[in-house]
C-alpha cells in the first residue's frame, strides 16, 4: 500500500491525543469494528487502527486485518467529505471486536454504517419551529 493512501499526517499517534479519544470521545459499534471519535482542531481526519493480541495472537493475522481496515478507509473516506466543508475534523480509533477473521464484505459493512452514524450525528439538519 502506498504512503499516499495512509500519510502519517493522517495518523493518529500522539499519545496525549489517543488518552483524549479513550477518555472524552465517543464511541459507536458495529460488529464487528468498534468506533471511537472526537473532535479536534487539526486540519485533518487522523485515524487510529488496532487489533488486539489476545483475540489474534499470530502478528500476520493481526496486520492483516489492519491492513484491510485501512483499506477500507482509504475506500470509502470521500464519505467524510460533508463533515471537511463544515470544517469539522475527527480524531478516530478504529478497533477490530470480533473473536474470528470476518470477511473483507462484511467488515465493509460495518465501516459503511459506522460513517452513516457519523455524519448523522454531525449533520444534522437544523430544527424548525
Amino acid at each position: 500500500m502506498s504512503s499516499f493512501a495512509y500519510p502519517k499526517s493522517g495518523r493518529l499517534s500522539r499519545r496525549k491525543q489517543i488518552l483524549m479519544l479513550f477518555r472524552e470521545g465517543q464511541v459507536r459499534v458495529s460488529f464487528p469494528l468498534l468506533l471511537r471519535f472526537l473532535p479536534q482542531s487539526h486540519p485533518q481526519h487522523q485515524l487510529l487502527v488496532s487489533v488486539p493480541k489476545r483475540n489474534f495472537k499470530k502478528a500476520v493475522d493481526r496486520n492483516r486485518l489492519k491492513r484491510q481496515i485501512r483499506e477500507l478507509y482509504r475506500l470509502r473516506k470521500e464519505k467524510l467529505l460533508p463533515l471537511q466543508e463544515k470544517q469539522i475534523f475527527l480524531n478516530m480509533g478504529l478497533f477490530y471486536v470480533g473473536k474470528w477473521m470476518g470477511s473483507f464484505q462484511e467488515m465493509g459493512r460495518a465501516w459503511e454504517r459506522l460513517l452513516n452514524g457519523l455524519i448523522k450525528t454531525y449533520l444534522k439538519p437544523p430544527i424548525r419551529d
